[in-house]
C-alpha cells in the first residue's frame, strides 16, 4: 500500500496474507460466554495465558474477527486503551469439538482477546473518569471510536484497580456499523465525523493533544502491515483490505482536527 498523496489514489494489493498464527489452543476452559453474539470462549493458549476466542464459524461471521483484529492494532498504534487481540490457531485435535452454548469448533484460525482479570463491562456509558488513569484513557476511546467508526459501544472496567478503562468488542466497527462493510461503505462514509455522543467533560486535554499528533504522523506503511498480518481464512476481499487501509489514512487528519478542537473548548475559561 502506497501513502495517499491526493483524493484519487488508491493503495496498492495487499500481499499474500499469513496462513497460519504464532498462538494456539492448548485447552478449552469453558462455554460460550453468556449473551455473547460471536459465542466468545475462554481458553488456554501456547504462552501460558488465558483469552477468549471467536471462531471463524461463529454466528456473526468471519469478517467481525478482522475488524476486532485492525481495530485493536490500529488503536495500540495511537495509545488507545484497547485490549490485546491476536490470531489464534485451532489445532486439528480440536476438530469437531462442540464447546458448550458456542461453535463446534474446525481447524484454522479464529481471533484470540487476552484476558483481562477482575473486569467488569459497562456499556453504553463511559463511568469512573475520576479514577485512575480514566480521563486520559477515555480521550483515547474517543479518538478511536470515531476513527474507526465505532458501533455497539462496549467497555470494561477492572475492578480491583481503581476501574482501569479498556475498549473492546470491536466487531462491529467501521461503517455502516455491521459486521459486513465492503469497500464501497468505506469509501462513501471516509469523511463522514462520527464523534463519540457521550460527555466530554473532564478527558485530559494533554491526551487529546498526543491523540491528535498520533493520527497525524500514522504512516502508510504503519496500517498496511496491520493489514498484512490479517489471516487469509478470515475470508475478506484484498479490494475491502485496500478500501480499509485508505479509508483509515484518509480518515485520520480530519480526526486529529475534531480532537483539537474538542480539546480547545474544554480548555476555554
Amino acid at each position: 500500500m502506497r501513502a495517499v498523496a491526493g483524493e484519487d489514489n488508491e493503495s496498492e494489493a495487499v500481499p499474500g496474507r499469513p496462513t497460519d498464527a504464532k498462538l494456539s489452543i492448548r485447552a478449552v476452559l469453558g462455554p460460550a460466554q453468556p449473551n455473547s453474539g460471536s459465542q466468545a470462549f475462554p481458553v488456554l493458549a501456547s504462552d501460558g495465558a488465558r483469552w477468549y476466542v471467536k471462531a471463524p464459524n461463529n454466528p456473526q461471521g468471519s469478517q467481525i474477527l478482522v475488524t476486532e483484529y485492525v481495530v485493536s492494532q490500529v488503536g495500540a498504534l495511537i495509545g488507545a486503551p484497547v485490549c490485546t487481540v491476536r490470531p489464534i490457531e485451532i489445532p486439528a485435535d480440536l476438530d469437531g469439538f462442540q464447546v458448550v452454548n458456542g461453535p463446534e469448533l474446525r481447524t484454522g484460525i479464529g481471533s484470540a482477546s487476552q484476558a483481562i482479570p477482575d473486569v467488569v463491562e459497562m456499556r453504553p456509558h463511559l463511568l469512573y473518569r475520576n479514577e485512575d488513569d480514566n480521563a486520559r484513557r477515555h480521550a483515547g476511546v474517543f479518538a478511536l471510536f470515531d476513527w474507526c467508526w465505532g458501533d455497539d459501544q462496549q467497555w470494561l472496567a477492572v475492578e480491583t484497580d481503581e476501574h482501569r478503562l479498556y475498549s473492546h468488542d470491536h466487531g462491529y466497527y467501521f461503517p455502516p456499523g455491521g459486521e459486513n462493510w465492503r469497500a464501497a461503505d468505506l469509501r462513501a462514509n471516509v469523511h463522514q465525523p462520527h464523534e463519540l455522543a457521550l460527555p466530554a467533560d473532564g478527558l485530559d486535554v494533554d491526551e487529546l493533544g498526543r491523540l491528535a499528533d498520533a493520527l497525524d504522523a500514522v504512516a502508510a506503511d504503519d496500517i498496511t502491515s496491520i493489514l498484512e498480518s490479517v489471516p487469509d481464512e478470515w475470508r475478506v476481499l484484498d479490494e475491502d483490505l485496500e478500501a480499509l487501509g485508505d479509508y483509515l489514512q484518509k480518515r485520520a487528519p480530519a480526526v486529529a482536527s475534531r480532537l483539537r478542537a474538542l480539546r480547545a473548548k474544554l480548555v476555554r475559561p
